[in-house]
């Protein structure tokens, strides 16, 4: 089961449903005015606690929307997938920037076809005030928040749960008090989406204008009397009194729609882009009058979307409010069944705090399937060590009152072919892992640079090399995977060094890789203490670059040089780096540089 809560601007909307064999199933819906006044943050807190209060805890997701969250559209040509990630990675950090006051993310929402040959991505940006205060409120109401997921993608999991996939463009608008949430669906599929800071209260302050009223007087006016549609006979006179700055009001909505779709006609190059159809939810639907005079205003088919088509209403089949108005809910049904369902989670844009975002990544999509497949391996490991210690222990024993039995030794060897299959496991993962290392050793450094290259340092090219042919004097580093008897399977790396003339040392020096990759202190094994040595079959690349610097840079050239090398290492890490100076470089004043970044 999962909770949908959205916070509009005059109201908190909350939504449980559980996920069935045939679909969802409503749990609960509840809707909440917010007072106006200064501590809106404490009455919202307050009004989801008391909603809240009446069930049980559970996993949700918090919808983000209003002038604190950019969307927009991103377009990549065709690359490797990885290469696409990187490309992303880059475009979210310059978005961001680097004073941590912005939370972001990006989703896919196309990839390369036969017909569109390249990528489509919507990036997400939102202040992380905002996004900490939302998330810290249903926190602190008893919710385990897993996802904060902008309003139209929200709306988009309701609509595409409701209705499948239709033909044609359909826009779903979603209208709010002071927000609006446009997206636009195409065979299914979210192309673009967006949200714009016009929202019904436009018609309260034209009423309110209009008659000199305060804008609570104005909205209740609005609820009451408000009309876009044909007088009716024995129609209160206030219906007319008002009817001007009613229409004026969503002559204004109506004019955000039409440049939102030329907006998303430009985004998106496709200057021909047609609405076939709009879908109309969100409080602002209930104005009377709407639909069609949007229909009119559009000349585009306007229907009011029912998110709960196809869902399993219960008990709840017979509330008369949810059966008037069920697109108020659009927003917080879609962000429940996000909560609730991975695959409508696959699809949404998450716009997250790290703390969050390293739960969410745990528990969803291919991030949770790597994350179990090691915590499946550390307990392989932590199991097999534990057996292999039991096991010399046990055979001692045995030793003493009897020797060894069949049955026992047929244990002991399962055993030790059970660890001898995880080593080998464990050297073919590491095998594929560091033909990866160097490239990302090659991102890292170009990151790196980026943030702190000064003036006067000047980059020609950044490029992966064969250590092998570079160092032909030196004995390439040795990663193996081997096993003791008293601490289990190990993984350790042999540096490299110098060719030895004499025999086999006694000892060998090995770093132990830790917790987290990193590496330990150097420790002295003897070959017989060494079980199952399996070597890791790897290419010995690392990373040059090569550059010029100007000699009369602040710091002085060698200082510069030194620091770049240091900054460019992570010994804990098994990068090293090496400053090789080639002399003069190609303009007066200046020399060349490399710098070589191997990974042990």
């Amino acid at each position: 089961m999962g909770f949908g809560v959205d916070f509009g601007a005059t109201a908190i909307k909350v939504v449980r449903v559980q996920r069935t064999l045939r679909g969802f199933r409503l749990v609960g819906a509840a809707r909440t005015h917010i007072p106006a006044g200064e501590d809106r943050k404490g009455e919202a807190a307050h009004a989801l606690r008391e909603i809240l209060s009446r069930t049980n805890p559970g996993i949700g997701v918090v919808g983000l929307g209003g002038r604190d969250v950019n969307l927009q559209v991103v377009q990549q040509s065709a690359m490797a997938p990885a290469n696409y990630r990187a490309m992303m990675g880059y475009e979210l950090e310059q978005r961001r920037g680097a004073e941590g006051e912005l939370y972001g993310d990006f989703a896919t929402l196309r990839e390369p076809d036969p017909y569109n040959p390249g990528y489509l991505a919507m990036v997400g940006i939102a202040k992380r005030e905002y996004v900490d205060d939302r998330t810290g409120i249903v926190t602190a109401a008893g919710i385990d928040v897993r996802d904060a997921v902008p309003t139209p993608f929200a709306v988009f999991a309701a609509y595409r749960n409701a209705y499948g996939v239709e033909n044609g463009t359909v826009l779903l608008l979603d209208v709010g008090a002071e927000n609006t949430d446009l997206a636009l669906v195409r065979g299914g599929r979210l192309i673009f989406c967006r949200n714009v800071s016009t929202g019904a209260a436009v018609v309260d302050q034209g009423i309110a204008r209009l008659g000199g009223l305060s804008n609570e007087e104005a909205e209740a006016r609005k609820v009451r009397f408000a009309n876009l549609g044909p007088p009716a006979d024995g129609a209160d006179p206030r219906e007319d009194e008002i009817r001007p700055a009613v229409r004026s009001g969503a002559s204004q909505i109506a004019g955000t729609i039409q440049s939102s779709i030329s907006f998303a006609r430009g985004q998106l190059q496709e200057k021909d882009l047609a609405v076939d159809k709009v879908y109309l939810s969100g409080g602002g639907a209930r104005l009377r009058g709407l639909q069609g005079y949007l229909q009119s205003s559009l000349k585009i088919p306007v229907e009011i979307l029912d998110p709960f088509k196809g869902v399993d209403l219960g008990k709840f089949a017979s509330e008369a409010e949810l059966a008037a108005q069920p697109s108020d809910l659009a927003a917080a049904l879609g962000l429940a069944q996000i909560a609730a369902d991975p695959k409508s989670a696959a699809s949404a844009l998450s716009i997250l705090p790290d703390r969050i975002k390293v739960r969410r990544n745990f528990f969803q999509g291919p991030a949770f399937l790597v994350a179990a497949g090691v915590l499946m391996a550390v307990g392989l490991i932590a199991v097999t060590g534990a057996a292999v210690v039991r096991r010399s222990k046990a055979a001692s024993a045995l030793r003493q009152f009897q020797e060894g039995t069949k049955d026992v030794e047929q244990r002991i060897q399962k055993l030790n072919d059970a660890e001898a299959s995880l080593r080998t496991l464990i050297a073919k993962w590491r095998t594929l892992d560091s033909y990866v290392t160097p490239g990302r050793g090659i991102l890292d450094a170009v990151r790196k640079m980026r943030m702190t290259l000064p003036e006067g340092v000047h980059i020609r090219a950044v490029k992966l090399v064969n250590l092998q042919v570079e160092r032909g004097h030196m004995t390439p580093p040795e990663r193996i995977i081997f096993s003791t008897p008293d601490r289990g399977i190990l993984e350790g790396v042999i540096p490299a060094s110098k060719p030895v003339t004499s025999g086999e040392p006694e000892g060998r020096k090995i770093h132990v890789l830790q917790d987290g990759g990193r590496r330990g202190e150097a420790e002295t094994f003897s070959p017989e203490s060494m079980i199952g040595i399996v070597k890791i079959q790897a290419p010995w690349l690392g990373v040059q670059i090569e550059g010029e610097i100007d000699d009369r840079i602040k710091g002085g050239a060698q200082a510069v040089l030194d620091e770049l090398k240091q900054q460019l290492a992570d010994p804990s890490r098994g990068v090293f780096s090496e400053l090789l100076q080639e002399g003069a470089g190609s303009r007066p004043g200046w020399q060349q540089f490399k710098v070589i970044l191997q990974f042990e």
